[in-house]
């Protein structure tokens, strides 16, 4: 979502004049905090001009201004309403507190961000929590895209029963998915309150999605990934997980609405969490799918609907 962009989410709601189905605003943040030194409270600071070169979710300004809370709203008055500015101090405010607070943690979540390969899955997922509860704290009240709108109504077409819907960030596939049985699920706390806030109806679970499914018995009829799949390091992992939390013709919907060439994009700035989005026949090496759709161009509009065999 901007000039300056945050990095991520999982999972997670559309703020963008031009389509994405999640909160598209954060990339350069939780790619440039360096813990402080000892001596310097300033150092770690990031630079609005280092924010501005990097690449993520998007670079366009959101449309409508987000309803703040305190600590947010004052961080934007102090940078004279610049979002990008006020969203990269946010993110070193909670980094700075997870150095103090956990330093195991935090060491886990420098090792994701240098991109080490054997860096724990538990700073991937802080990393990555983190930085979409930055996206929540500046998300939009309101947009209107009926482009969006659309394609995302396209995703739900192919949703069917019991939904559950990875990466859920604020609820933006609720209002598509009125007649189905609905449960969200996403690693940032802030985006899940936003969710529970703007969709009092719907059920929603802080929670990463291999430990949602340990914990639950559910046997779900579509399990979906709306612009969340490209978060995650190992997608045979992620396929087999689902294969084993399907109902009998269990459907795994995968979409992106901005497209896997707009994720490679979103990969180059981020490339510590960012996957590039799978081709269809790699997503069917598993042997426990079959092919029920997929898009003409997945470069544009990436949609993949895969059927429990």
């Amino acid at each position: 979502m901007k000039a300056f962009i945050l990095l991520l989410g999982c999972s997670a709601a559309l703020v963008l004049p031009t389509p994405s189905p999640r909160p598209a605003s954060v990339g350069a943040v939780a790619s440039s905090y360096e813990a402080p030194a000892k001596t310097s409270s300033e150092q770690g600071r990031w630079t609005k001009k280092k924010a501005k070169t990097a690449a993520g979710f998007g670079a366009k300004k959101p449309q409508k201004k987000p309803a703040l809370g305190k600590a947010a709203a004052k961080l934007l008055e102090e940078h004279r309403g610049d979002i990008d500015a006020a969203q990269a101090e946010r993110f070193d405010a909670y980094m700075e507190k997870l150095r103090r607070n956990d330093p195991e943690l935090f060491a886990d979540v420098a090792r994701v961000r240098r991109c080490d390969p054997d860096g724990p899955a538990r700073g991937r997922e802080k990393l990555l929590a983190m930085t979409w509860d930055v996206v929540a704290d500046y998300l939009p009240t309101e947009t209107v895209d009926a482009s969006l709108d659309a394609r995302l109504s396209r995703v739900a077409a192919f949703a069917r029963g019991r939904c559950l819907d990875v990466g859920c960030g604020d609820g933006s596939m609720v209002p598509h998915l009125r007649e189905r049985t609905y449960r969200g699920v996403d690693l940032s706390g802030r985006m899940v309150d936003l969710a529970r806030k703007r969709h009092p109806d719907a059920q929603f679970a802080k929670a990463g999605f291999f430990e949602f499914l340990a914990r639950e018995s559910t046997a779900w009829d579509t399990i979906l990934f709306v612009a969340a799949l490209q978060f995650f390091p190992d997608v045979g992992a992620v396929l087999s997980a689902c294969a084993s939390h399907l109902a009998p013709g269990g459907r795994v919907v995968i979409a992106h609405a901005r497209g896997a060439a707009f994720v490679r994009e979103e990969r180059r700035g981020n490339p510590a969490v960012v996957k590039a989005l799978p081709a269809v026949e790699d997503l069917l090496a598993t042997g426990e799918f079959g092919l029920a759709h997929a898009g003409d161009d997945l470069d544009d509009f990436y949609l993949v609907v895969l059927e429990r065999t």
